[in-house]
């Protein structure tokens, strides 16, 4: 009997030519498209942010759902949260492949569920008592987005809602104005970077100078292009 592993294996068989040509099919194996997947994540920040916005998250999952849609099979789609530890934790981690097994599904399925997590997770997380003046470990969030992506793929996507306030031991940009960032730790090489609701609530000169201060930080972490810092996802 094979194993759940090896039924998804076979689910991820790709075969590309034209036989009608005659030109000879190239075939790839799934342990070579499994190897050079793409990984997408969703972080959500919950502490206090835009992300706890139900009218922002809607404004965003157009934006997610385009990203999501146009990933290759065998890519592995993974929802976290980041901010704080004092609340529960939302998390997800599924591969995209043609039919359901314990570690993956098929597109439409992969899409209603991360649709599903996007959507209700501001009330998922109200549902908690929030508390206040919270820490907000966004730095600490990136670094751990760094471990999860494909080093073999020039492909991986990060989607990160979040207003970019750290208020941890790295830095103060909730009471320091403009603030400091430490020197990266993490690098996202082939990984296109995209943040929603940057100053979120905040008064244009610190939204704009908290953007420079990221655009800064963010320019020496190996992104194959600029990341995309979108303050405003509602024009």
């Amino acid at each position: 009997m094979r194993t759940i592993h090896a039924i998804t294996l076979a689910m991820l068989v790709v075969t590309t030519g034209f036989f009608s040509s005659g030109v000879k099919a190239q075939t790839q194996t799934s342990a070579q498209i499994i190897a050079a997947a793409p990984v997408m994540e969703i972080l959500l920040d919950n502490s206090d942010s835009p992300a706890l916005d139900e009218a922002v998250v809607a404004r965003a999952w157009p934006i997610i759902e385009a990203k999501l849609r146009a990933l290759p099979p065998a890519s592995i789609v993974i929802i976290q949260t980041v901010g704080t530890a004092e609340l529960p934790p939302v998390s997800l981690r599924i591969r995209i492949q043609q039919r359901r097994t314990a570690d993956g599904a098929s597109m439409e399925e992969v899409v209603g569920l991360v649709r599903n997590a996007v959507l209700s997770f501001p009330s998922k997380v109200k549902a908690h008592t929030i508390p206040s003046h919270t820490t907000s470990n966004l730095i600490a969030g990136l670094f751990d987005a760094s471990r999860a992506i494909n080093l073999n793929s020039d492909r991986n996507v990060i989607v990160f809602i979040t207003d970019l306030i750290e208020n941890s031991s790295l830095a103060n940009c909730y009471q320091t104005f403009p603030c400091k960032l430490p020197k990266p730790s993490f690098s996202l090489p082939g990984t296109e970077l995209t943040i929603l609701g940057v100053g979120f609530g905040m008064p244009s000169n610190r939204e704009i100078s908290l953007v420079k201060v990221w655009e800064e930080y963010l320019s020496h972490v190996g992104l194959p292009k600029p990341a995309v810092l979108k303050t405003k996802i509602f024009g």
